[in-house]
């Protein structure tokens, strides 16, 4: 293809890691009265195995013409640590500076009305990155992007993830400046 550079910026989607995940039975899927399937836990029932996401990278990184295939999508973490060869995978081979992951708060209340898992989950994502990190030479490559669910006025100033870098807390600091 003219002008294609075998680079693929983002074979992710809305959430990149959730490709081909579903409940391990339709009768069971058919009869669930849950609201999510990932919250306040991972279901019991949902396959989580993302080896089928490793071989589709693998196969996308082999097609000739293929220099680099970078996932730029979100990341659901708590998925992620269910198959640590997922983790490998996507740090050596799949992530162009930047790993966009989503501990969207780290106060169990808001992250309860967002129905997203408590701060300790994205402490193991980060504890098995950094492990690989150490082992692989990689650099630091996450980037916790916090949210506010509330009116940035009320708030002085946001709470910091022990993650989230000083350069990165003057940024989002300019953008949760209170009014008073």
């Amino acid at each position: 293809m003219p002008g294609f550079t075998g680079i693929i910026s983002d074979l992710g989607g809305p959430t990149a890691n959730m490709w081909r995940l579903h409940c391990k039975d339709p009768k069971i899927e058919a009869a669930c009265r849950r609201l999510s399937c990932v919250y306040p836990g991972i279901c019991k029932n949902m396959k989580t195995d993302q080896m089928p996401l490793v071989r589709l990278y693998r196969k996308a990184r082999a097609l000739p013409g293929i220099k680099r295939v970078f996932i730029a999508s979100g990341l659901r973490y708590d998925l992620a640590v269910e198959t640590p060869e997922y983790v490998k995978e996507l740090v050596t081979h799949h992530v162009g500076g930047y790993l966009k992951i989503a501990p969207e708060h780290i106060e169990p209340g808001p992250l309860a009305h967002m129905m997203k898992p408590g701060i300790g989950t994205y402490d193991r994502f980060k504890a098995m990155q950094a492990s690989l990190r150490s082992r692989e030479r990689f650099w630091d490559i996450r980037v916790p992007k916090i949210d506010s669910i509330f009116d940035n006025s009320l708030v002085p100033r946001p709470s910091w993830s022990p993650g989230v870098p000083p350069q990165h807390r003057k940024l989002v600091a300019a953008t949760h400046r209170s009014p008073i």
